[in-house]
Formats: C-alpha cells, sequence, structure tokens
C-alpha cells in the first residue's frame, strides 16, 4: 500500500525548541501497511508540506509477519527539505 493523507493527524504541538521557530508538531498516523513499508525511503514524500524538523509521529502499523497485529513506533521527522523529501527515522528511548 501508500501513505494516505486521511490516516495522519495533528494530534498537537510540541515545546519551541528554539526561541526563534515555531513550535514543532506531533503527529497521528494509522496504516496497514507493514512498518518496513513506512520506514522505506519516500513513504511521507507527498506530504511534505505539513511536516518540520523535529516532528513527531506516532505511527500504528501491521507487523510485517503478515499476522494483521499491530504494532506502535515513534518516528522523528529528521530532514524536511521543502523539495518533497521527507526522511524519519525511528526515535529511541534512552535513559536520562
Amino acid at each position: 500500500m501508500a501513505y494516505s493523507a486521511t490516516n495522519l493527524r495533528r494530534t498537537g504541538h510540541l515545546a519551541h525548541l528554539a526561541a526563534d521557530k515555531a513550535p514543532n508538531n506531533h503527529w497521528a498516523y494509522t496504516t496497514a501497511d507493514a512498518a518496513a513499508s513506512v520506514e522505506a525511503s519516500n513513504y511521507f514524500n507527498s506530504a511534505f508540506r505539513n511536516f518540520r524538523k523535529g516532528d513527531l509521529i506516532s505511527a500504528v502499523m501491521a507487523l510485517a509477519d503478515g499476522s494483521g497485529t499491530p504494532v506502535h513506533k515513534t518516528y522523528v521527522v529528521t530532514s524536511e527539505t521543502g523539495a518533497a523529501t521527507v526522511v524519519i527515522a525511528l526515535q529511541a528511548t534512552t535513559a536520562g
């Protein structure tokens, strides 16, 4: 399958990361696509106007094993060039 704009919703704003920047957004996305498809290069490119570098995307997807079991992952937008290219990375949780 492919990215679906109807499955993407902005759920809120994150704190300002810099005084001269607009706040980043938190997004929710649901899809029957496997996580590997969502993580593939270019998946979110058609939505590039929505995202800013530093935005978070909480995604609920299907497991790659074909069972249809949902899986949740959170991604951070690491690059948004304004030229229809969006790069995401799995957000790692580290102990502080």
